[in-house]
């Protein structure tokens, strides 16, 4: 009836929610025993398919014998850090008793035994991590659980309206989800609670005689279908229900396979110190510049509510693998990031979903008819024992109807109605808001994101519901978001065949999941309760059909009402976007504190408030700008209440602005300009001529700039020995003598110190024959005194560049070292017959010289030149 799934290799990084570090282990009791297990290289491998030999690289075991009847708990305590997934077996080995496959190396795997068993504990290092790992062995010595000799049964009870239902909880009867105008469904689970039923004056009719043996009944029938034996149409081709090592299984799988499109979660712990997981999925999901909105999408707060968990992890499926296909699933997960958590109530789901098999009957996924309110697989609330004493003791062997009801314990009203003070109600909420380390969890989660949708699925009702907000009426019969909440709850019904209809129509919850998501954050919240005849019916009914859909609705059903509520999460009419201009590398952040009363009429107990506080944020990578999507700054009772919004760049001051947005409404804040600290300076420059050649006298030109207007200085490294000392300023020249690719860097400073580099690689191409300068000089006056002044004027030229020398010989000794430049002035202190010499160079060193005689006079001689 199982497929088992095989983990594939592939890198996967997990995400820790910030506050979830592994809960402190039980104290190690005398009885305990204790190993550290080691394996020096990791291998991906399914721990549980088959017992390893000795030596198998990657694989460290543990032989153990029971010595007493009871439940044998190991539990590997290696943190977050790497893969280790853990196995148990009977000698001589079979298929697996029970396994472990978090994300982490925290693992737990239980299973009944008998005295004398000899099992051995197989621990499998499968990505990176400590080559050891810490492993303890606990025996909780207990007869196996057997058969209650008590019927339980589902009434159909007549009812005149939701005063009855607040009645018959009154009464500490579990009431559930089928709730009607004129009718509630409750479970019964003996003599005297049928009795207490009528003594209190209700008329019932009865639904299912015996739920254990209908239950049973159920999973053979899962077993025996012949059309079951090949895969169904759900995206997984499942046959049956999931135990949580497949839900880990798969979820891994899907990670390890797709590591750029699903992310691994590591929410927090649960109370009996499990990891708490789910996948995050969407294009290029490790983005941190990302301002896509949330999609929350919740199973199994109620562990007896199998389906619930069936839900998440088919519609996971289906994304991943529309996503290879392209077309709408592919365009939703660049628009949407979509979080995933099937099991949240792991604890409980373990209890009810496999606690129940024993020795006897060998079979794991058996359901034993234990017919008590929160016992085995009717178990509803989590593990949460209302002693200290009773911690160390396991939950499937505590007394029955122990723990919280997850789904009464968040923070949004805690204390109204529809929610019980009596730690033995199904309904119990717990000792504070959020005093529960699950729904901590999820409140964290959602805390760190803006979460537009939110699907809390539950099980179940006989017509299948849709639930919107408000789940109760302390503000009236609807919410102000009525028009947006119906449109969606009746889209997503009209793809099930469902009912589409307010929270409150089943009678008064508080503390639910989707209460404070909606309440505290602006979320669209929902609660599915799933069509069935029970908590968790035939599998092809209530999840397979239902999730397909047949008949009229034959490709559409719970499928694609899920894909109606992503595209409305993706749709910004429902919530708010900021849009605006940021320094590269600055962190934005979007925060709000305030407090949410835990009641407001009707209060159980004196009002407490729930200090809560949202905070995101988003990195901001490039140039363009950034765009957010966000939830609407405003409550919706409390609706002009603001975002604090901060900027900063790293190793600066943050800096800090109040924006309002509403939903539907696009803000722009912008943050340049020094509104987010000093931003450094983009330095660029160009040069001219664009294709120089060697020996060419080339231009370089910043264009250079500061947001604040504030450049300080310009210095080049024109050499390209990363040296910024070749020239300051906005215009430099240059000539590269040799041809080839030459490296020129452009260093922009602004007042603050900030700096930025340009850098250009300039191509030089080799230079013409070089044309030869000539030499060439006049002289004034032509036939000069003794001692007067003449000035001697060159009009040397050369034809591809200037002169870079003009060298005098003024007293025609062979040296040219009697002047230098254009033009020069000398006196002759002798007359008669003087020559002059002038040798000019050019750029590239090539000479020319000439010279004159110039006659001077003496005393009482003419000019000759006359």
């Amino acid at each position: 009836m199982f497929r088992r799934v095989s983990v594939l290799a592939g890198a996967v990084v997990v995400t820790v929610v910030a506050g979830s570090a592994p809960a402190p282990a039980a104290p190690l009791s005398a009885g305990d025993e204790r190993a550290v297990l080691r394996a020096e290289e990791a291998v991906r491998r399914d721990c549980s398919a088959a017992l390893r030999p000795a030596g198998t690289p990657g694989v460290a075991t543990r032989a153990w014998t029971a010595t007493a009847p009871g439940l044998l708990t190991a539990q590997l305590h290696g943190g977050h850090g790497g893969d280790w997934d853990l196995a148990v077996f009977r000698q001589p080995a079979a298929g697996a008793l029970a396994g472990s496959t978090s994300f982490t190396s925290e693992e737990q795997a239980s299973a009944w035994v008998k005295p004398g068993e000899q099992l051995v504990v197989q621990a499998c290092r499968r990505v990176g991590g400590a080559a050891s790992v810490p492993l303890t062995l606990r025996l909780f010595e207990m007869p196996p659980p057997s058969p209650s000799a008590e019927r339980f049964s589902l009434e159909s009870v007549s009812i005149s309206g939701l005063r009855d239902v607040a009645r018959l909880e009154a009464l500490g009867l579990d009431v559930t989800h089928d709730v009607g105008p004129t009718s509630a469904t409750v479970a019964l689970y003996s003599d005297a609670e049928r009795a207490q039923l009528v003594g209190a004056g209700f008329e019932s009719r009865t639904l299912v005689h015996d739920m254990a043996a209908a239950d049973r009944a159920d999973r053979l029938e899962e077993a025996r279908d012949p059309e079951l034996a090949v895969p169904t149409a759900l995206p997984s081709g499942r046959t049956g229900y999931r135990v949580y090592e497949d839900y880990t299984s798969e979820m891994k799988q899907l990670a390890e396979a797709n590591p750029g499109l699903v992310r691994p979660l590591v929410l927090g712990t649960t109370f009996e110190g499990r990891p708490l997981e789910g996948l995050e999925i969407a294009a290029d999901v490790a983005r941190t510049d990302d301002g896509r909105p949330a999609y929350l999408n919740l199973g199994v707060h109620h562990a007896r509510e199998w389906p619930s968990g069936e839900m998440p992890m088919e519609f996971a499926h289906d994304l991943v693998d529309g996503f290879a296909e392209g077309g709408r699933i592919r365009d939703l997960l660049h628009r949407v990031r979509v979080i995933a958590v099937p099991v949240v109530n792991v604890d409980g789901f373990l209890v009810s979903r496999t606690f129940g098999a024993t020795p006897v009957d060998g079979n794991q996924n058996a359901t034993l008819g234990l017919s008590l309110a929160d016992a085995a697989a009717y178990k509803r609330k989590n593990c949460r024992p209302p002693a200290a004493q009773l911690a160390t003791v396991p939950c499937v062997a505590r007394p029955v109807g122990l723990g919280v009801d997850l789904n009464r314990n968040y923070g949004a009203y805690w204390g109204g109605g529809g929610a019980s003070t009596e730690p033995t109600a199904q309904n119990y909420r717990g000792t504070a808001p959020f005093s529960e380390s699950e729904a901590e969890a999820i409140h964290r989660l959602s805390a760190r994101l803006h979460p537009t949708v939110v699907i809390s699925n539950h099980t179940f009702t006989t017509g299948g519901t849709w639930l919107r907000q408000p789940g109760f009426r302390t503000f009236g019969n609807t919410v102000p978001d009525e028009a947006s909440m119906k449109s969606l709850g009746d889209a997503m019904a009209a793809a099930t065949g469902w009912a589409s209809q307010l929270g409150w129509a089943i009678g008064d919850i508080t503390g639910a999941t989707e209460d404070w998501n909606y309440f505290a954050q602006g979320s669209l919240g929902y609660t599915p309760e799933g069509r069935g005849p029970n908590f968790h019916g035939d599998y092809n009914t209530v999840v397979v059909n239902e999730y397909v859909g047949t008949g009229a609705r034959a490709g559409l059903g719970v499928r694609e009402a899920f894909l109606r509520s992503v595209e409305r999460a993706a749709d910004p009419i429902d919530h708010g976007v900021l849009t605006g201009t940021a320094p590269p590398g600055a962190t934005l952040k979007l925060t709000k504190s305030f407090r949410t009363p835990t009641c407001q009429t009707s209060c159980q107990a004196p009002t407490l408030f729930v200090d809560d506080v949202l905070e995101t944020r988003l990195e901001v990578t490039g140039t363009d700008g950034y765009e957010w999507h966000v939830n609407p700054s405003g409550r919706p009772f409390v609706p002009n209440e603001v975002w604090t919004m901060t900027c900063q760049i790293p190793g600066q001051p943050e800096f800090t602005r109040t924006v309002a947005v509403r939903r539907g409404e696009r803000v722009t804040v912008d943050w340049r300009g020094g509104a987010c600290g000093n931003e450094p300076p983009a330095a660029a420059f160009a040069f001219a001529p664009e294709a120089p050649r060697a020996w060419d006298e080339i231009t370089f030109t910043s264009s250079s700039t500061d947001p604040e207007d504030a450049l300080a200085s310009l210095a080049w490294d024109l050499d390209g020995d990363g040296e910024f000392e070749d020239g300051q300023g906005g215009v430099v020249t240059h000539t590269f003598t040799e041809p080839g690719t030459h490296r020129v860097a452009l260093r922009a400073t602004d007042a603050a110190g900030a700096t930025d580099v340009a850098v250009r690689e300039v191509d030089v191409a080799p230079a013409p024959p070089n044309a030869l300068p000539v030499a060439e000089f006049g002289v004034s006056p032509a036939s000069p005194r003794r001692h007067q002044a003449v000035a001697l004027r060159s009009t040397s030229t050369d034809a591809d560049g200037p002169l870079v020398a003009q060298e005098w010989d003024l007293d025609d000794d062979g040296e040219f070292d009697d002047a230098t430049g254009g033009e020069v002035t000398h006196a002759f202190a002798r007359s008669g017959r003087q020559r002059v010499w002038l040798r000019v160079t050019d750029r590239r060193g090539a000479t020319d010289a000439t010279s004159r005689w110039i006659v001077v006079r003496g005393p009482g001689e003419e000019d000759e030149s006359q």
